[in-house]
């Protein structure tokens, strides 16, 4: 069984590296740069030729889960798992529905967020040395385009189509995607569970994953 990995925004796929996922083959999807007349519909279309075959599991974080999401509406999976993410765009917070129609996140800019380090570790629930290290090292590497594009997709969001065979991972101290609702709940986790919780979030994959293995 392959396993593809869609990291969140501002994010690549080191964001994954505590996860143990066990013997399965681990593709990670690369973003690409966006065009200005980009949908996230056919954006997910673009970055959907990445995946070959028919018998794997997707799993996105964050704006990574949005995006499996449209990716899982356009073709099959065998499992599709959300960490730290959203199914519909009911469940995007009000606040960020007002900062979209105020243009917030024009002022929001991606080279702000890449600097203000102390803000983005303490609502990303970055608790260590080294889990800050990594948030800090994939920000910098970030493309500031495609996260501002990202930044807009998310708020502009219309989504109520739920995919089949989907599974969600959430923590419930989420500060930046509250927790609506989820089949497995990381008590006290917060937005990076899948880095400082790795251990629990691994160990939730491999009971969704336990009964489609070699099936």
């Amino acid at each position: 069984m392959t396993i593809y990995l869609l990291p969140g925004l501002g994010a690549d796929e080191r964001l994954f590296q505590y996860l143990k996922l066990g013997d399965h083959e681990i593709i990670p999807i690369h973003w690409i740069s966006p065009t200005p007349d980009d949908t996230i519909e056919n954006y997910a279309a673009k970055i959907a030729l990445q995946i070959s075959g028919h018998d794997n599991v997707l799993i996105g974080q964050s704006f990574g889960g949005i995006m499996a999401v449209e990716i899982g509406k356009i073709m099959p999976f065998k499992k599709i798992i959300i960490i730290s993410s959203m199914i519909s765009s009911d469940e995007l917070p009000r606040r960020y529905r007002i900062a979209g129609l105020l243009r917030l996140n024009k002022i929001l800019t991606p080279g702000l967020l890449k600097r203000s380090h102390v803000l983005i570790n303490w609502v990303m629930g970055a608790v260590d040395p080294l889990r800050r290290k990594l948030l800090a090292d994939m920000l910098r590497d970030s493309d500031e385009k495609f996260m501002s594009w990202s930044l807009q997709q998310i708020l502009d969001w219309k989504n109520r189509t739920v995919p089949p065979n989907m599974v969600c991972i959430h923590g419930d101290n989420d500060k930046v995607l509250p927790l609506r609702r989820a089949e497995y709940v990381i008590k006290g986790g917060g937005h990076l569970i899948v880095a400082n919780r790795a251990d629990e979030v691994s160990a939730a994959i491999k009971e969704i994953l336990t009964p489609i293995e070699g099936s």
